[in-house]
């Protein structure tokens, strides 16, 4: 934090038009100067406040998959357009995903018993909420998955926000585990995010490292949406955060395990190759233990930051003695 007199707190994160600055003087000022500037640092310590406190959410969706079907109540499998991408058909709703001992199951199969084109596709899987979230506050989806071991290069599997906006842009945010960084032993997890961006552009794309991060190993790994700034955890810890680009519109959430064509050049393998023929046919998995969406409701009050609250007694006496002496802090509308 800036000292007093050196901070410039821009208006629309205090929801009023105007900017504030705030400023020391040991000249005389009118009491009205010093009741300005109280409502200004009351303002500031708001501010303050507000950004240092934690969040409080309220769960939307879980499901720990102890059934042995998927619920249709919460998820669906896609049909129809935008269910081919990278060099992946997803599987249609006729082939159900497995759902047992408290796991799904998305599978990878090299024959595509139905291609477009001979030998030019892989038969992937993937679900989707059937709810879409606004972002409000701020919204968070979190999975625990694994790759299952062992695994060519090549291969996605994700848990991502997503929705298309017509005719050719999209809002995402991914996380992607790499079955080429399970491969080399790299302990690492791909992100991305995307912001109104057409298919062509790459987003806001970055590896998080993770020291000891087994990609075949069950890992949680959880998305915090906000108005301002996307954040990526792994088990709880922050693994990276974006400020620059945000997604703004209502996404729904999807898991999905698939083969990535040359321009995902980070999971691209060009020895991964489409089967020529079913008894040539390779199956490899991608498994979910849980999926929970939750909404951000509330802040948890200012007590739990104490220096800011310390702050708070030491202007508000500063501010006392302004008003009843005419001297201190002097309010600008800048």
């Amino acid at each position: 934090m800036q000292p007093v007199g050196q901070s410039l707190i821009r208006g629309d994160r205090l929801g009023f038009g105007d900017s504030v600055r705030l400023s020391h003087t040991g000249g005389n000022v009118k009491t009205g100067r010093a009741a300005a500037a109280a409502r200004c640092l009351a303002v500031f310590l708001s501010c303050s406040f507000s950004a240092a406190a934690s969040a409080e959410t309220q769960v939307l969706l879980r499901d720990d998959f102890d059934g042995n079907a998927l619920d249709p109540t919460k998820w669906f499998v896609p049909t129809g357009d935008g269910t081919f991408f990278g060099r992946t058909q997803i599987r249609p709703p006729s082939v159900p995903l497995t759902v047992a001992d408290g796991r799904i199951r998305l599978q990878l199969d090299t024959y595509n018993p139905c291609p477009m084109v001979p030998c030019d596709s892989f038969l992937g899987s993937e679900f989707r909420s059937v709810d879409s979230y606004e972002v409000e506050l701020g919204l968070e989806f979190e999975a625990r998955v694994r790759l299952v071991a062992p695994l060519p290069g090549g291969l996605v599997g994700a848990v991502f926000s997503f929705v298309f906006l017509p005719p050719d842009r999209r809002d995402e945010i991914d996380f992607e585990l790499l079955s080429n960084d399970l491969v080399a032993s790299e302990e690492r997890v791909f992100t991305n995010v995307f912001e109104n961006d057409d298919f062509s552009q790459p987003g806001a794309k970055a590896f998080a490292s993770v020291a000891g991060l087994d990609l075949s190993a069950f890992n949680t790994y959880t998305v915090r949406w906000s108005p301002d700034r996307v954040e990526w955890f792994v088990n709880g810890a922050l693994v990276r955060t974006e400020t620059t680009t945000v997604p703004d519109d209502p996404m729904n959430v999807r898991l999905n395990f698939w083969a990535p064509n040359m321009f995902f050049v980070e999971a691209y393998d060009a020895s991964l190759q489409p089967a020529a023929a079913e008894e040539d046919n390779e199956i490899y998995f991608y498994e979910v233990d849980y999926v929970e969406i939750r909404r951000v409701v509330v802040s948890t009050p200012l007590l739990e930051a104490p220096g800011l609250l310390l702050m708070a007694l030491a202007l508000g006496a500063a501010g006392a003695f302004a008003a009843r002496h005419g001297r201190g802090f002097r309010g600008k509308i800048a």
